[in-house]
């Protein structure tokens, strides 16, 4: 069995980010020049908007319409972002 060492601290904050999908949403070096203070300001926002499953998810606990909509979409490989924002357009988000 192999053994890994922990990870850092600054490393935990940099895995809660990616974990909450702070890619895309940053400039593409963020692991490299983030400060922990920069980390932790960005789990704070990420947690307060949600992911953009979560607000799928509630989106389409709306309504049954709104679920198949978003379902279809989903199965004919529209992006779950893209999707949403159509619907944040919408008024339906």
């Amino acid at each position: 069995m192999t053994m890994f060492e922990p990870l850092s601290p600054h490393d935990e904050l940099i895995s809660a980010c990616e974990g909450l999908g702070l890619d895309g949403k940053v400039p593409r070096n963020w692991r490299e020049t983030y400060s922990d203070a920069q980390l932790r300001a960005a789990i704070a926002w990420l947690d307060e908007v949600g992911t953009v499953a979560d607000r799928l998810i509630a989106a389409a606990a709306t309504s049954p319409e709104l679920e198949a909509s978003i379902t279809r979409q989903l199965k004919g490989g529209s992006k779950p972002s893209e999707i949403l924002a159509d619907l944040e357009r919408a008024g339906s988000a």
